[in-house]
């Protein structure tokens, strides 16, 4: 996320852009231009990639990572 800006956590923070949680789903705002697939290039700067670094690290139903 060097090139993305995030706020810390609290009002406008980092779960601020979270939208919707549950066992299954996750829905976050994404920042604009921030890509929604990894590729070799961005493997870590994609929409996934931040949200497991910012509000990860996230486990299944079964409490396995």
């Amino acid at each position: 996320p060097s090139c993305y800006e995030f706020a810390e956590d609290g009002v406008g923070g980092k779960n601020a852009r979270l939208l919707y949680e549950d066992t299954t789903f996750i829905v976050v705002d994404k920042p604009p231009m921030l890509p929604t697939q990894p590729d070799a290039s961005n493997y870590m700067e994609c929409c996934p990639g931040c949200v497991n670094d910012l509000m990860g690290p996230f486990t299944t139903i079964g409490g396995d990572p």
